[in-house]
């Protein structure tokens, strides 16, 4: 599921519904002293748990890095209704020797992590041509490039370090950086007007089956995701209560994307743990089943469960002049309510989002003027404590152009 909206006062940025995103790292304090630090630790990691553990924070603390250093480029490009010029704007990366002249502490610890070089497409692209509202189009296709890529990223740290190495992350993570381009936007909706126009034609053999099965626990049900696989035209996910899932085991219902839900009329008993095997299917036929993943669903609240405890860690970014909500969920959370204030009392009487996510983007005037605080919501959206309101951090330098950056001209 992803929320974009190009113009407006403030939108929330919301990921694929089905990922669980662990703790943000704060990207002014993830530094290049500290990716240094986890990769020492993740090189002599003898206990394969420790160097998971390692290898997600990096990931984690390099994807935020990279959300934040999007965000501003994104909003130099697209934020404001008169797009009559976008000269130096530098959206591709350069990545390497532009880290000796990059001042910002995001863009430093990628630069140092992800030490490589790659080039984007000169565009030269002509208002006469696109129209407005055209070319935002673009930066949405943008947007849905990078969710896709983020989501197989999620998957694959769902894995071990032996399935999943570090430097795999790494170069997914390049391929993230990339995938936030003008020249990637323009190839997904070539792509996608691709998809639409093609002439069909039978397949010669079924598609191989899923890889990167994740199951994300949630209250009373479970979220399932998975690397779409080309030629699958349907997927559908086996379960069972012990392993191994195989064909003759329950099924749900076939979907045509690389997600689905499984839940009941009466809940998912939490009390027991549910193995999921997915098959990927075109007119050739079904393949074999990918490798398992499983899930415990989280108990329904009751009446009498205590509220859900405030969420914990909520810092507020300032990146350019608008505000990058950040926070930890607490267990059991189903959605949350972000509100807005224009004192540190925090109080309910201006809702700013109401959404899954719990990374937020408010680009209103007086932003850098607000306080802000969140609310969790369980199931049945029963509110829990809101936390305390948080005003903005300083203002985060800008970041520094590339050495040979790729400029996007709109005449």
């Amino acid at each position: 599921m992803l929320v974009v909206s190009a113009t407006g006062c403030h939108h929330p940025i919301v990921y694929n519904k089905n990922l669980k995103q662990p703790p943000t790292i704060d990207p002014s304090v993830y530094t290049v002293e500290e990716y240094n630090t986890n990769k020492t630790s993740y090189d002599d990691a003898t206990d394969p748990n420790v160097a998971k553990l390692k290898r997600n924070d990096i990931v984690w603390g390099l994807m935020t890095d990279i959300e934040i250093v999007y965000n501003s480029q994104y909003k130099r490009l697209f934020g404001g209704k008169n797009l009559t010029s976008v000269a130096g704007d530098t959206i591709t990366l350069g990545l390497g020797a532009a880290g000796s002249i990059a001042t910002n502490v995001a863009t430093k610890t990628i630069f140092s992590a992800l030490n490589t070089g790659f080039s984007g497409l000169n565009l030269s692209i002509s208002k006469n041509y696109y129209a407005e509202q055209s070319f935002q189009v673009i930066g949405i296709a943008m947007q849905t490039r990078r969710d896709k890529i983020r989501a197989g990223i999620a998957a694959g740290l769902a894995q071990d370090v032996a399935t999943y190495p570090l430097n795999q992350a790494k170069r997914d993570l390049i391929t993230y950086i990339q995938a936030g381009t003008l020249a990637a936007g323009l190839q997904e909706l070539q792509e996608e007007a691709g998809v639409q126009t093609a002439v069909v034609k039978t397949p010669a053999a079924p598609p191989s089956a899923p890889s990167s099965p994740f199951a994300n626990a949630g209250i009373a049900q479970n979220a399932l995701t998975w690397t779409a696989v080309t030629g699958a035209t349907t997927y559908t996910a086996y379960w069972a209560n012990t392993s191994p899932v195989t064909k003759a085991s329950s099924k749900l219902d076939p979907v045509t994307v690389n997600d689905v839900v499984h839940s009941s009329s009466t809940g998912l008993d939490s009390t027991k743990i549910f193995y999921y095997a997915i098959t990927a299917s075109n007119t050739a036929g079904e393949s074999a089943l990918s490798v398992e993943t499983h899930a415990q669903p989280v108990p329904v609240p009751t009446a009498a469960s205590p509220a859900l405890p405030a969420p914990t860690n909520l810092m507020v970014q300032m990146v350019g002049s608008a505000a990058v909500i950040t926070f930890d969920a607490p267990a059991g959370a189903a959605k949350f309510d972000v509100y807005k204030d224009s004192t540190s009392t925090a109080s309910k009487s201006n809702k700013l989002f109401t959404g899954k996510s719990n990374l937020y983007l408010d680009t209103s005037p007086d932003a850098s003027k607000s306080f802000y605080s969140v609310v969790a919501l369980d199931m049945t959206e029963a509110a829990g404590t809101q936390s305390a309101a948080v005003a903005p951090k300083a203002v985060t330098p800008a970041v520094a152009a590339p050495l040979t950056p790729q400029a996007f001209q709109l005449h």
